[in-house]
């Protein structure tokens, strides 16, 4: 938000002077930026596993996982809602609650196998997207 010079105002905006204007903006934590691993992963519809190439692991799914990474997996770079994930799964939108436990079951799998790495990333109001790269194997 840039602003003309007033009045000063108190809230949680930091203000940096640049020639006659101000320029707010919020206050952040800072980004720690480490090394994350992007590991290369296969999905193999047949066996329901997922297997990481760089550590030759495979981690078991069940079928619902199977199909939520299939989901997200169709999308890369871009949230899926969680409509159509459950959609795709074949259940009731207005009934299934389990979503958010198979993404949490997914996450703390795949956390296990690879020394914290994360699979997803949620992003509020609009759904789940994949920080990793899969391979999809039908």
């Amino acid at each position: 938000m840039i602003q003309k010079n007033s009045t000063p105002q108190k809230n949680n905006y930091s203000h940096n002077c640049v020639g006659s204007y101000r320029i707010a903006s919020r206050r952040r934590k800072p980004h720690h930026s480490g090394s994350k691993k992007i590991h290369l992963l296969d999905i193999k519809k047949k066996d329901k596993t997922l297997v990481s190439h760089c550590n030759n692991i495979i981690i078991p799914l069940t079928p619902t996982e199977r199909d939520v990474i299939f989901t997200v997996s169709s999308q890369p770079r871009r949230p899926v809602k969680n409509e159509m994930i459950i959609e795709y799964i074949q259940r009731d939108p207005n009934q299934y609650k389990g979503l958010c436990m198979c993404i949490s079951r997914l996450q703390a799998k795949f956390e296990k196998f690879s020394h914290g790495e994360k699979l997803f990333r949620s992003v509020r109001n609009r759904g789940y997207y994949l920080i990793q790269h899969i391979f999809v194997d039908t």
